[in-house]
């Protein structure tokens, strides 16, 4: 499901700067370039290690998150199997198989898939390491090194990964022992992984203080519209869960323990705290709460849908052994997947191959191309971009102006203006007629090509 059809959608604006900076010429051409993106350099260093051996086709791009993809099925049911036993793991695992979101970002050159993936390895190194310092003694030389190095790496691929390991340090202060070997053990987990970040943490600082323009404020119902982006925004999945709820809760009320286990109660603790913690920071600091970086919250959720799935009655009538719903829902998500979802059918991501493909049939070497928020993704398939104006140019007399003044001095025959998921800058087309006739416009999914003739017109 993940490695199949990987060329199947174009690349859009942001996969088009992943492979920007896959093709930066150092590894310090790599780190100054991505001080503009919103995440840490981990995932891009690792990227442009890996196309400078596979080279830069869609599918080569996008092999490493189809990996991680992959490694992040197998790493929940370790997950599941170390909290509860191999039943949870595996119907975890298999929830996570064909759920949209897993899919999608194990199709896309950016570092989510990996901000999943390093979670679950985080809270696995974890684990192992608190089994011994809740016993009083310090953690074994393997349990900390494999917590150094995924906490390290969870950080540098994604911000988020940070909030998630601090989230995990609390919790170990929590748990341990209030005493010498308590207290060394947790400086032993903590100080290391923050002696390892250092080094990015004036970009972290630039980051935050740059702000972002387009992640907007948290409204109250954003947790019930995560649950229905998990079903792929999918009103048939989602209420359908709903409904499987709903009917069971009576059962599962009379049959509740008296008392959460420990795992039970660490699961419901991570999804909350992570939860909570993304959205006051978004109220209070910066806007950061998005759909994506919520991903640290999907193993707990699926851990526990699986505790839910395993102990919900089976009708006598189904004639099914207990427990069948683990097995039934995951192949549910799967004919979804494959059947109704649309997703290896339909476009959903920016058509920018598609426009760039349009343009390339007209295209000229002295025409100029102008890029309206599609920039890397549109040099990626045409090979060049003469100006690039941002999703939400000003479009004013000046602006206009300038590109006039660009094609006049190149003699073009033809301006075309590609722009991105943002729509095409109505302002900028509307002042660009006023001045040279349109005459070619296409529109695909989230992109849009048009010309504007220049012979004549200056």
């Amino acid at each position: 499901m993940r490695l199949y059809g990987l060329d199947a959608q174009s690349l859009w604006a942001d996969e088009g700067f992943s492979w920007r900076l896959a093709r930066a010429e150092t590894v310090a051409n790599c780190l100054e370039l991505a001080r503009a993106d919103v995440h840490p350099p981990g995932y891009f260093l690792l990227l442009r290690a890996w196309t400078s051996v596979a080279g830069d086709s869609e599918v080569a791009l996008r092999i490493p998150s189809a990996v991680a993809g992959v490694l992040a099925v197998v790493v929940l049911y370790l997950l599941g199997a170390r909290l509860f036993s191999k039943r949870e793991g595996l119907v975890a695992a298999a929830l996570l198989t064909p759920l949209w979101c897993g899919v999608y970002y194990s199709q896309e050159a950016r570092p989510y898939v990996f901000l999943l993936l390093l979670t679950e390895v985080a809270a696995l190194a974890w684990l192992s390491c608190m089994a011994d310092v809740e016993h009083g003694r310090p953690s074994r030389r393997r349990a900390l090194l494999g917590w150094w190095v995924a906490a390290a790496a969870l950080c540098w691929v994604h911000y988020f990964g940070m909030a998630m390991v601090l989230l995990l340090a609390l919790a170990a202060a929590w748990l341990a022992p209030r005493t010498r070997v308590g207290a060394r053990a947790i400086a032993l987990l903590v100080v290391p992984v923050l002696l390892l970040c250092l080094p990015w943490s004036p970009a972290m600082v630039e980051t935050i203080g740059r702000g972002s323009n387009w992640i907007v404020q948290p409204l109250p119902w954003s947790s019930l519209s995560w649950l229905h982006w998990l079903a792929g925004e999918s009103w048939l999945v989602t209420g359908s869960a709903g409904l499987f709820l709903l009917l069971s809760l009576p059962s599962l009320w009379r049959a509740r323990p008296a008392r959460l286990g420990r795992s039970d109660r660490l699961l419901v603790g991570w999804l909350i705290a992570a939860w909570a913690g993304a959205l006051a920071f978004s109220w209070l600091v910066l806007p950061v709460f998005t759909r994506r970086n919520m991903l640290i919250c999907l193993p707990p959720a699926l851990l526990l849908a699986s505790r839910l799935l395993l102990a919900a009655p089976v009708p006598a009538r189904l004639r099914l052994p207990p427990g069948a719903w683990g097995a039934a829902v995951p192949v549910l998500l799967a004919l979804h997947l494959l059947f109704s979802s649309g997703h290896y059918t339909a476009p959903h991501k920016e058509q920018i191959r598609e426009a760039a493909s349009f343009v390339e049939t007209d295209l000229e070497d002295s025409d100029l191309v102008v890029a309206a928020g599609s920039g890397w993704a549109t040099r990626y398939y045409l090979g060049r971009v003469d100006i690039g104006v941002g999703s939400r140019p000003p479009g004013d007399e000046q602006q206009v102006a300038a590109l006039l003044a660009e094609a006049r001095q190149r003699s073009s025959r033809m301006i075309w203006i590609i722009s991105g998921r943002h729509g095409f800058p109505e302002v900028l087309g509307s002042q660009m007629t006023v001045h040279l006739p349109e005459v070619h416009r296409r529109q695909f999914h989230g992109a849009e090509a048009r010309a504007y003739r220049v012979a004549g017109g200056i």
